[in-house]
């Protein structure tokens, strides 16, 4: 049996970010974030930071560079799936102010099995601006896959039978009344864990927005993802947004998803066959 799935929902939520500058050197970041589930304020991450001649240092919880995830909609894309915020020490080396390399490396919460101690992570990525800085240009690997904000493995009391990776790679152009963005990620293994089918999950996201005045945009997306649990194997949508003055904007936006057939249940042998979204967002900047 195949059901349509609708999503509506109000969850504010409000950030506050400290940033502190100690002789042009030494950097530190703070950024709270208090949504209607918490009592108090997360911290959603805390870097400290040092630049030295071309190379930099970052120590602190903040998000693993790997991925662009540029979008101009409210609702995330996809890709997302491995977003990964650990305690990270990171290094990036800046080459003629045009290309970016950084290694880095996580105190993970996984662990393989029949071992007594949790996994460390690693990664690595390039970031390259051309064209005058209107082209931009990224690559990246992340170690262990399991380790992301998704919880893949939240099931298995975040054991892995075997590490999995994964790569991604983006592209934007941003031109002066419209811009374009493709990017592309994908696990490097399979997920032993899982069954055959939903066990090497990946997803490709292409955007494209066009600004008529400086005051309002007009943003389209078109995205795939396969072997990705619980989510759809194609979404597309529009998304408007209006900056109302310099502290105020509104955006709208209309997502379709198609799923798989047989892929996700939403109840017992009730399977989701198509999806809408409809969303609003109100920022305020002081």
């Amino acid at each position: 049996e195949l059901s349509d799935h609708y999503d509506f929902s109000t969850d504010p939520s409000v950030q506050a970010a400290f940033d502190v500058s100690i002789l042009d050197i030494l950097e530190v970041e703070l950024i709270l974030e208090y949504t209607e589930d918490s009592r108090d304020p997360i911290m959603d991450e805390l870097i400290v930071a040092a630049d030295v001649g071309n190379f930099g240092f970052s120590a602190g919880r903040f998000y693993a560079p790997f991925g662009l995830y540029y979008s101009h909609f409210i609702t995330g894309p996809l890709l997302e799936f491995s977003e990964t915020r650990r305690d990270i020490l990171l290094l990036d080396y800046d080459l003629l102010d045009r290309v970016e390399f950084a290694v880095f490396a996580f105190d993970g919460e996984t662990r393989k099995s029949g071992d007594s101690k949790d996994d460390m992570g690693w990664g690595a990525s390039v970031d390259a601006l051309l064209l005058d800085g209107r082209l931009n240009l990224g690559a990246g690997f992340i170690s262990n896959l399991a380790e992301s904000d998704e919880e893949f493995l939240r099931e298995e009391n975040n054991i892995f039978q075997k590490k999995v990776g994964a790569w991604n790679a983006y592209a934007v152009y941003e031109a002066d009344s419209w811009d374009v963005s493709l990017e592309v990620l994908k696990a490097q293994g399979r997920f032993r864990e899982f069954d055959i089918g939903e066990d090497r999950p990946e997803s490709w996201n292409i955007e494209a927005a066009y600004f008529p005045s400086n005051s309002f945009e007009v943003a389209f997306r078109y995205e795939r993802s396969k072997e990705l649990i619980d989510a759809p194997e194609e979404q597309f949508g529009i998304a408007f947004t209006w900056r109302l003055s310099n502290n105020v904007s509104m955006t709208a936006e209309y997502l379709q998803s198609d799923y798989k057939k047989g892929f996700v249940e939403e109840d017992d042998d009730i399977f989701v066959d198509a999806g809408n979204t409809i969303a609003m967002w109100f920022a305020f900047e002081f």
